[in-house]
């Protein structure tokens, strides 16, 4: 090739990466380019630019400007949602990291940036290299549509996708020039295809399911912009007509990120939700557990005293019918009840003991009357006056007195339970905050486990032998 009279190459090679620059004095006018043909072949990948040496020099600036910026913007979605994979383990963000990892490389080796950085290697290399990057972005993106589909990708076609990149990657390195170009377009035309039939299939899948949400729009969109980007690039390669497709992989670029934003949001949402069934299924069962264990012991009280006084032992059954007609209303639910009711179904439990054991138990409470309408889980206090009762006062010969204490802080109620019983030994009472004692009760196990699964809640219990208990509940105002 001569540039007005001077030979600047005359390799009988192709050289895709070499850039040839060349600077006329600023006194001439017009420059002659003049081109030979060797062997009858000849071709430019790029147009000459002529301009001046500071519009060049902007110009190449803006070009890699914008190369930089795209770059960046790819690297910024693939580490994104690599960080996301990482955190939540949600697989469709590492498909689309993996993705963008490819297609960055793929964007970096077209820019002449593997040639600036290593002059020394095969022009024909960059090129290569970039539609093996290309071929492998086909991988998480199959994987990403056919997971969003109705039939997930299967094992069969997955390997044999595998296969077919496999070969056509071993395909680029061993054909000839000539053959290479033809392949290369023939790979691209068939990625396109590809890509654009599976975003018809899931967008009659989502038509199919009625699911068609915001972020499934936002993901249609983006692949056809992909699709509409790689078109123009195909068409650019095959008819050299230079159509602007940057603005297309921008679009691209967002609609993807946002798609990846929203898609982040709903299975976080989900994840919430699934969490918040999983704790009120947990509280549901420790809730049958607790209903039962009560019942039991105070039908049993009350056939017991049926013996000695029927009066009392009807008057207790009214008493009775009140906390049964509590749990037949609320035996489907886990809502809240005020702090009333709790404390009614404790009057109710402690009337019942001691018309069994009359002079044994003396019950006291202290609560203001403001803080009554306040909600707190059910059944969270009652267990801990019927433990203090059946294990302190019981096993003792004096009578002995059970107190509660509630007052407020913050949006926490501070419960405190004390008796005047045998209390614990030490190692009893180490087991039980270890939740390894055996002998304490359903009803005090299932609270502390009840109460585990709310924020801000705490269960602390202190004992001396012959003493008594006190047991400090933290409870949280619903």
């Amino acid at each position: 090739m001569f540039i007005d009279g001077q030979r600047f190459d005359a390799s009988k090679q192709f050289n895709f990466g070499k850039t040839i620059n060349f600077y006329a004095p600023k006194k001439v006018t017009t420059i002659e380019l003049l081109v030979t043909p060797v062997n009858g072949r000849i071709g430019f990948l790029q147009a000459p630019t002529i301009a001046p040496l500071d519009t060049m020099q902007r110009f190449i600036f803006k070009q890699f400007a914008m190369t930089l910026m795209i770059l960046c913007s790819f690297l910024f979605v693939s580490l994104y949602s690599f960080g996301i994979y990482a955190q939540k383990r949600f697989v469709f963000q590492l498909q689309i990291s993996l993705y963008f990892i490819f297609i960055s490389c793929s964007f970096f080796v077209s820019s002449d940036g593997l040639l600036d950085m290593w002059p020394f290697i095969d022009s024909n290399l960059p090129l290569q290299l970039k539609t093996v990057a290309g071929l492998l972005t086909i991988i998480p993106l199959y994987v990403l549509i056919t997971t969003l589909y109705d039939r997930p990708l299967r094992k069969k076609a997955f390997s044999l996708l595998i296969i077919l990149v496999a070969v056509a990657i071993c395909s680029l390195f061993f054909v000839q020039t000539h053959i290479y170009n033809k392949l290369e377009l023939s790979l691209w035309l068939l990625l396109i295809t590809t890509l654009f039939f599976f975003t018809c299939l899931l967008c009659y899948s989502f038509y199919k399911r009625k699911e068609l949400s915001l972020e499934h729009v936002v993901l249609i969109q983006a692949l056809l912009y992909l699709c509409t980007y790689l078109s123009l690039r195909l068409y650019y390669t095959i008819f050299g007509t230079n159509v602007q497709t940057i603005l297309w992989m921008l679009m691209f670029i967002f609609n993807i990120f946002l798609y990846a934003l929203l898609h982040h949001r709903n299975l976080a949402q989900e994840l919430h939700l699934s969490k918040k069934e999983v704790m009120q299924s947990k509280i549901s069962f420790f809730n049958a557990q607790i209903k039962p264990h009560f019942i039991y012991n105070a039908l049993s009280n009350i056939m017991a005293l049926c013996y000695i006084d029927n009066m009392k032992a009807a008057h207790l059954l009214g008493k009775f019918s009140t906390y049964l007609r509590f749990i037949f209303e609320n035996n489907n639910s886990n809502d809240a009840i005020t702090l009333q009711k709790e404390l009614s179904l404790i009057d109710a439990y402690v009337e019942i003991e001691q018309a069994r054991f009359p002079n044994k138990i003396t019950y006291s409470s202290y609560v203001d009357d403001a803080l009554m309408s306040l909600f707190i889980p059910p059944l969270v206090i009652q267990p801990f006056v019927e433990n203090a009762i059946r294990h302190g006062l019981f096993n003792q010969v004096d009578e002995g007195s059970v107190t509660v204490t509630i007052t407020k802080q913050d949006n926490i109620l501070l419960v405190i339970v004390e008796d005047t019983g045998i209390g614990m030994e030490p190692h009893v009472l180490k087991n039980i905050q270890r939740g390894t004692y055996e002998n304490q009760g359903i009803g005090v196990m299932n609270v502390k486990k009840r109460l585990q699964l709310m924020p801000n809640s705490n269960v602390a219990i202190d004992s001396t032998p012959s003493i008594g208990t006190r047991v400090e509940l933290r409870i949280p105002i619903l």
